[in-house]
Protein backbone atom coordinates (compact mmCIF):
# COMPACT_ATOMS: atom_id res chain seq x y z
CA UNK A 1 0.00 0.00 0.00
CA UNK A 2 1.65 2.97 -1.37
CA UNK A 3 1.73 6.07 0.64
CA UNK A 4 -0.20 4.57 3.37
CA UNK A 5 0.57 5.94 7.11
CA UNK A 6 1.28 3.67 9.81
CA UNK A 7 -2.67 3.41 11.25
CA UNK A 8 -4.16 2.92 7.58
CA UNK A 9 -1.24 -0.45 7.69
CA UNK A 10 -2.47 -1.64 11.18
CA UNK A 11 -6.03 -1.60 10.20
CA UNK A 12 -5.57 -2.50 6.28
CA UNK A 13 -3.19 -5.53 6.94
CA UNK A 14 -1.79 -6.36 10.48
CA UNK A 15 -5.35 -6.22 11.84
CA UNK A 16 -7.39 -8.71 9.47
CA UNK A 17 -4.15 -10.72 9.67
CA UNK A 18 -4.29 -11.43 13.64
CA UNK A 19 -8.10 -11.64 13.71
CA UNK A 20 -7.96 -15.63 14.33
CA UNK A 21 -4.89 -15.39 16.80
CA UNK A 22 -6.93 -12.51 18.83
CA UNK A 23 -10.16 -14.42 18.61
CA UNK A 24 -8.11 -17.58 19.98
CA UNK A 25 -6.89 -15.59 22.70
CA UNK A 26 -10.23 -14.38 23.41
CA UNK A 27 -11.81 -18.08 23.52
CA UNK A 28 -8.70 -19.23 25.55
CA UNK A 29 -9.03 -16.60 28.48
CA UNK A 30 -12.87 -16.80 28.32
CA UNK A 31 -12.58 -20.68 29.04
CA UNK A 32 -10.20 -20.45 31.08
CA UNK A 33 -11.82 -18.40 33.67
CA UNK A 34 -15.08 -19.80 33.11
CA UNK A 35 -13.51 -23.55 34.40
CA UNK A 36 -11.92 -21.60 37.24
CA UNK A 37 -15.60 -19.98 38.07
CA UNK A 38 -17.35 -23.37 37.82
CA UNK A 39 -14.54 -25.07 40.13
CA UNK A 40 -14.84 -22.27 42.43
CA UNK A 41 -19.01 -23.20 42.54
CA UNK A 42 -18.91 -26.43 42.86
CA UNK A 43 -16.05 -26.63 45.50
CA UNK A 44 -17.89 -23.86 47.11
CA UNK A 45 -21.49 -25.49 47.11
CA UNK A 46 -23.00 -26.24 50.46
CA UNK A 47 -24.00 -29.67 50.86
CA UNK A 48 -27.85 -28.25 52.30
CA UNK A 49 -28.67 -27.78 48.98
Amino acid sequence: MDGANHVQIFTCIMLPLSKPMLVFVALTTFSGAWVDYIFASLILRSRDK
